[in-house]
């Protein structure tokens, strides 16, 4: 059971907790699909995501395999930048 602790502004640690992670969440998402998820922190560390019910431990493990993905796309554009280069090296000799 997650405790809920008020801090000295009133705002809600477990709140705020959810927030950051459905902020990285949708940060993610949004570099590996180019669209907008929709999620919302239900309660009791559940969250709606894209009209699923996930657990806060799911949504961080997709989170983390989004964050590979990433990554790893990032990796692969920057190899296709470096072989353009070297390409259009080429074809200028």
């Amino acid at each position: 059971m997650v405790t809920r602790t008020m801090t000295r502004t009133g705002v809600d640690s477990a709140g705020i907790q959810a927030e950051q992670i459905a902020s990285d969440y949708i940060h993610v998402f949004r570099l590996v699909h180019r669209q907008e998820p929709r999620v919302r922190y239900l309660s009791n560390q559940w969250f709606q995501v894209n009209g699923e019910t996930v657990h806060r431990l799911t949504l961080i493990r997709e989170t983390e395999r989004l964050r590979d993905i990433a990554q790893t796309q990032h990796i692969r554009a920057t190899d296709k930048g470096m072989l353009q280069r070297l390409i259009s090296k080429l074809r200028k000799m």
